[in-house]
């Protein structure tokens, strides 16, 4: 039940984030915050990881819609067996900001990207991420280690 709750909860944080980004901010505008090593801003994403495909909406979503179903499906699977809870945290902070991301594509037509790192690498400061993008690539990044030390084991 706790997995469902994180993967809830993930959903509405990010959710409720993309809303207030979109409500107080214009496109364009910026905002130092921790010492400015994170830049807020607003940014609409029509494609995939760094607007690839941005221009075929329809793989884009079909893409989308096809890979959080396939976590879905697989998580709730997993979900009913005992054990493996590295693997179901790491799904459920999959899930959730797929959901997340899901819910732009289909809903806005765009997902809401709204801070940057600023760090010695000009190309990543460039990169606009949301939450759900941070918690799709900590919890890929678990389901990895999660799978290799558990065949260790």
């Amino acid at each position: 039940m706790i997995y469902l709750i994180i993967t809830a909860g993930i959903l509405v944080l990010d959710l409720a984030v993309k809303a207030y980004i979109e409500k107080t901010k214009q496109p364009g505008d910026t905002q130092e915050i921790l010492g400015g090593k994170v830049i807020l801003q607003k940014v609409y994403n029509r494609g995939l990881c760094l607007n690839l495909l941005d221009k075929k909406r329809n793989i884009v979503v079909g893409l989308s819609a096809g890979c959080t179903l396939a976590v879905l499906l697989f998580y709730i699977g997993l979900l009913f067996q005992k054990g493996y809870h590295g693997l179901k945290l790491a799904l459920s902070l999959l899930a959730g900001g797929a959901l997340s991301n899901l819910y732009d594509r289909l809903v806005r037509k765009y997902v809401v990207d709204y801070f940057s790192f600023q760090v010695k690498w000009k190309r990543l400061s460039k990169v606009v991420f949301n939450l759900a993008d941070l918690f799709i690539f900590v919890g890929s990044a678990l389901a990895v280690l999660s799978t290799l030390c558990r065949r260790k084991a």
